[in-house]
């Protein structure tokens, strides 16, 4: 399955802030009806939830492109456990949702599936930065499967170009480097800079 693209960046990241919203907002939401008992929320909390989960299956179809293009070893692995975590998040999303419907109340089981959901969501993201920020996926130049399959819309090259054209907006390719060296680096410099 290829990798997709928007204007020269991957989607899944610019999509997952949607569920990342979404979803703690639906679990606020219950908080809110719980300490008020006004059913206004119940309702807010539904909608707000069923919009992340629709956030969160149209990410999952973008993240998906990028998960068959890793090759096995580490970030396989870590990958594993984002998509793991998320296929749990999505199916007590769906479970949770069908219990909601229609309903003017919630219950103790409601609130405390939507909160475990969002436990999850925390630390499915964690895992999602680790994927960025550690193993470098989709970043460009870096990237293990930054030479797989792209798809991109029509015209996107165009959109690409112009918004590179924004004044410091230009792409910077980064060299290739071994990123916990780097890391390693970094902190030295940084305790370096602080002992001045």
């Amino acid at each position: 399955m290829p990798r997709l693209t928007f204007a020269g960046h991957p989607v899944h990241p610019q999509l997952v802030g949607v569920p990342l919203g979404l979803l703690p907002m639906s679990l606020a939401l219950d908080v809110a009806y719980l300490t008020s008992r006004k059913r206004s929320y119940v309702q807010a909390s539904y909608y707000t939830m069923l919009g992340g989960y629709i956030g969160a299956l149209t990410a999952a179809m973008a993240g998906l492109g990028d998960y068959f293009e890793i090759p096995d070893g580490e970030t396989k692995r870590i990958a594993n456990v984002h998509l793991t975590l998320n296929v749990g998040i999505v199916g007590l999303a769906s479970l949770n949702l069908l219990r909601r419907r229609g309903k003017t109340r919630l219950d103790g089981v409601d609130v405390a599936m939507a909160a475990i959901s969002n436990t999850a969501l925390l630390v499915s993201g964690w895992y999602g930065g680790q994927l960025v920020y550690r193993q470098a996926l989709r970043v460009s130049g870096r990237s293990e499967i930054a030479n797989s399959t792209e798809w991109r819309l029509p015209g996107d090259d165009k959109i690409e170009h112009a918004l590179a054209a924004v004044p410091g907006n230009e792409p910077v390719e980064a060299p290739e480097y071994d990123g916990r060296r780097a890391i390693g680096e970094a902190a030295y410099r940084y305790r370096e800079e602080r002992s001045m």
